[in-house]
């Protein structure tokens, strides 16, 4: 979760420096390709696993 995070964050950083939101989501989708794509659907796999639920 941290990984994701910390990506996640950069991104809302960049924007509030005024960065163009085209780009902070081309690096979004980068990253959840290359990099946390797979710890967020781990988390969700672990979530589910332990039966926990809304």
């Amino acid at each position: 979760m941290a990984d994701i995070w910390r990506d996640l964050r950069s991104g809302l950083d960049w924007l509030d420096s005024g960065a163009d939101p085209a780009d902070v989501l081309w690096d979004w989708r980068f990253g959840f390709e290359t990099h946390w794509g797979r710890h967020a659907t781990h988390a969700l796999h672990a979530l589910h696993a332990a039966g926990v639920s809304s």
